[in-house]
């Protein structure tokens, strides 16, 4: 009688029966360095390649290198220590050249014999800012598209005319070579890189926790230019400007008249001492100057007529006869039909307030047009 298998214990472990895959390889991206070397685009790249992220998978290894390792300066004025030189790009799947100062200085030999010697392996080149020069000074973007910052594009082009600037994009990728545009912009090529890489969800997530939006066009402008200003209203700009600046002090109506000089003027084609001045649309007997912004404007106060004027004014400026001196009075509503002929017929709400008429009520009363004309 055989002995019964012993029960395996309760806690005991159970041996799983797939191996769970081998993790894949992660892309090695190596950020090349210059003295002295700018923080912000450098922290471009980090940010996007070599931040680990809780929620999100990892997919790249981020390293620093530089011709000469050890303690780098910055323009911030304090060192970057550098631990690794340019053996590190042998062993690169991206080449990242972070900017280069002083803009179009030449880089030293070595450097562009490792870059030239890491693109012919096929590993992909990327610049941010004015990294752009070092790309160019190895030859790896002769006969191609190219963008650095937009203040520099000038100066790419006359050093390096074997390529095309554009200044008027975000980032340029061929695959193999890619140039952003300066600072920002460097962003937005890294994250066009995750999103080739790895698609656009993952890049979105990425520029997510970076609180940035998740993708902006290659072609889009580097900047907006700013319009041109809007010509200012030649006479009342400059008299709002005048009045905002005392708006402690009582203005009236004369003394902005007389600030924004819009004095009387006679009619065209009157003279002083004629008696029936010529018909002139929205023209006034007594005016110094022809009419102008101000006689059009119901904030225009009355002046009496100069001597020698005669009057009444010409009918197609306004059918009254009433000195200009004095305002004409209010119209008021004729009487309703139902109305008692004692009853006083309630007035049109249109009445003289410093020179001006309120505005006519709604429907507006046809008269109050007959009152407004008064004003200029």
């Amino acid at each position: 009688m055989h002995a019964p298998a012993a029960a395996p214990a309760v806690n005991a472990p159970v041996t799983a029966a797939v191996t769970a895959p081998a993790e894949a390889p992660r892309h090695r991206v190596v950020a090349l360095l210059g003295a002295p070397q700018a923080p912000f685009e450098l922290a471009c790249a980090a940010e996007a390649f070599g931040t680990q992220r809780a929620a999100l998978p990892s997919y790249y290894e981020f390293a620093l290198c530089t011709e000469t390792p050890g303690p780098l300066p910055t323009t911030l004025g304090v060192p970057l220590l550098v631990e690794d030189g340019l053996e590190a790009l042998e062993h690169a799947d991206t080449v990242v050249v972070p900017g280069w100062h002083p803009p179009g200085s030449p880089a030293p030999t070595p450097v562009l014999d490792a870059l030239r010697t890491a693109h012919a392996r096929g590993t992909r080149i990327v610049s941010i800012c004015t990294g752009a020069f070092v790309l160019a000074q190895a030859g790896l973007l002769d006969g191609r598209r190219a963008t650095t910052h937009w203040a520099r594009t000038a100066q790419l082009a006359a050093q390096y005319p074997a390529l095309e600037v554009d200044r008027d994009v975000l980032y340029v990728d061929h695959g193999d070579v890619a140039t952003s545009a300066g600072s920002g912009a460097g962003i937005d090529l890294c994250l066009h890189l995750l999103r080739r890489d790895h698609g656009a969800a993952y890049a979105a997530q990425v520029a997510r926790h970076m609180v940035l939006p998740p993708h902006r066009e290659g072609s889009q402008l580097q900047y907006a230019a700013a319009p041109a200003p809007a010509r200012a209203d030649e006479s009342l700009a400059p008299l709002l400007d005048w009045a905002q600046e005392r708006l402690g002090e009582r203005l009236t109506l004369d003394d902005l008249a007389a600030r924004a000089d819009c004095p009387g003027a006679p009619c065209p084609g009157a003279s002083p001492n004629s008696s029936a001045p010529a018909p002139a649309s929205g023209c006034w007997p007594g005016a110094s100057t022809p009419p102008g912004p101000c006689w059009n404007r119901p904030t225009c106060r009355w002046r009496p007529s100069p001597p020698g004027w005669a009057w009444p004014p010409p009918s197609t400026c306004a059918a009254a006869s009433t000195p200009r001196s004095a305002p004409p009075p209010a119209p008021t509503a004729a009487p309703s039909a139902n109305a008692s002929t004692s009853a006083r017929a309630p007035a049109v709400r249109c009445r003289w307030h410093r020179g001006k008429a309120n505005r006519p009520s709604k429907p507006p009363d046809p008269r109050c047009r007959v009152t407004r004309r008064w004003t200029g």
